[in-house]
């Protein structure tokens, strides 16, 4: 994946859609500013292009009888809707952090703001072992087998902030729970930042995903 420009997010999605998930990947950025961000991008929601219908059985069901189309569209909103996803990236100078995309305009918003870690590999062509582990509306992130907390605001409208080894006006916790997004694609992502600009440049490997370990009992992650 390449971003010429600043301040952008582009992604490669796989078509099958997921609800639960284990999935890892090896990710390195080989160019561009070490001011960055890569990773995965999970539970993506694409609106079909040809079809403005809720759901992908609606629009093929539309588009195999003209009869249905018509009644289908009288029965569900028309409204055009944007791509929701979520993103665990790091960053090649040694932070990570968790987004969400929602909104009509597809906005981004940090579930969990950029944290340093000593668990990133740091560095361009520095190798990351990533992977998030997804159960119903909670999940758990690791980098290179390391469980990596996260940063979570008081006011689920407001973002995090981390700063001098701690979260303030929030919790670090192990498991983000977060209903928005109850199913999706999942993929590779990257992004470019305003401070460190465009030329990021990030390779992908190994990309494994497997339904999720079954919880120990008690567990209440």
């Amino acid at each position: 994946i390449t971003l010429e420009e600043a301040a952008k997010i582009a992604y490669s999605a796989a078509s099958p859609t997921f609800a639960d998930f284990d999935l890892q990947a090896e990710a390195r950025a080989v160019d561009g500013p070490i001011d960055n961000g890569y990773g995965l991008v999970f539970r993506l929601s694409i609106p079909r292009g040809d079809c403005d219908l809720p759901a992908v059985l609606l629009c093929d069901l539309a588009s195999a009888s003209p009869l249905l189309g018509l009644p289908l569209r009288l029965a569900f909103s028309s409204e055009p809707q944007q791509a929701k996803a979520y993103y665990f990236f790091v960053s090649s100078d040694g932070y990570y952090t968790v987004w969400l995309r929602e909104g009509e305009q597809g906005e981004s918003r940090r579930l969990s703001t950029w944290i340093p870690s000593d668990a990133v590999r740091q560095g361009l062509d520095a190798t990351n072992t990533l992977r998030v582990v997804a159960r119903a509306d909670r999940f758990q992130f690791f980098i290179n087998g390391q469980q990596v907390p996260l940063c979570i605001p008081d006011d689920p409208t407001s973002e995090s902030t981390y700063f001098g080894g701690e979260c303030l006006d929030g919790q670090m916790v192990d498991t983000l729970v977060d209903s928005t997004i109850a199913a999706g694609q999942i993929g590779m992502a990257a992004t470019s930042t305003l401070s460190g600009g465009g030329g990021v440049q990030v390779e992908f490997d190994n990309v494994i995903i497997t339904s999720p370990q079954p919880l120990a009992e008690g567990d209440q992650a």
